[in-house]
Parts: C-alpha cells; structure tokens; sequence
C-alpha cells in the first residue's frame, strides 16, 4: 500500500515544483515529471490533505507538457482516461472539472497547432483520436 508514502511524496513532489528556477529551460523536464507524478498522486490517492483538488487544479493549469515525450505522452493520455471516467474526481468535482477541461482545449489546440513540427510528440496515436472525439 502507498498511503504511508502519501504525504512525504506529495511533500516532495510541491517542494520541487515550488522552486524559483523549476520552470526554467534547464529544470522543465525535472518538473513536468514531478508534476505528471503529482497528478497520479492526485487520481489515486486524493486525500484532502496531503493531496487536494487544488492540487490537481495547479497541475492542468501547467498543461500541455512539451519538453520529455514519455511523461507528455504518459500526462496527457491519463488526463484523457480521468475525463472518460465519470467517477473520477475529474468529472465529479467542478472545480477539477473545469481546469481539466481548460488543459484537454489547450492540449487539443497545442496539437492541432504543432502537428508533426514538434520536437516532441505529446500525444500517442491513441489519444490523438481520443481528444478528438472529447
């Protein structure tokens, strides 16, 4: 079971996104990792506490993810299974809810915009389709 990791993980994970430089060119990989990891968290184990919607909310508002093709691919792609999923908190949280929307729009947009110009693919095949159809 995670949940004696829960809180020292999610600890973890804020601090390093919190950083002054985490978002700077030498840093986004690190932290776009740590924050697809933050959102697994979030779909998993949300907790209130140690994890929270605002969590969540924090994390789409940073979508889409460009720099590392794995976690892009990965992020996104359970980011569209959540929003499929009526249960999850992406649907039944308002909140939640409509920062997940905003990030699917600009996910979707960065796609259409970028095509096969894009040093890095953020979408598999698979979720190609499926955002289309969102």
């Amino acid at each position: 079971m995670f949940a004696p990791y829960l809180a020292k993980s999610a600890a973890l994970f804020k601090a390093h996104v919190s950083k002054e430089d985490a978002f700077e060119d030498e840093n986004i990989i690190s932290t776009e990792n740590t924050l697809g990891g933050l959102a697994k968290l979030g779909y998993a184990h949300l907790d209130g506490t140690h994890v929270t919607t605002a969590d969540l909310v924090g994390v789409f508002s940073r979508f889409p993810f460009t720099s590392e093709q794995n976690e892009a691919q990965l992020s996104h792609a359970m980011l569209i299974e959540q929003y499929q999923n009526p249960a999850s908190i992406v649907r039944t949280d308002a909140g939640v809810k409509a920062a997940a929307e905003a990030a699917l729009a600009k996910i979707k947009a960065y796609f259409l915009e970028q095509g096969e110009t894009s040093e890095v693919e953020i979408l598999s095949s698979a979720s190609a389709i499926a955002i289309q159809n969102l």
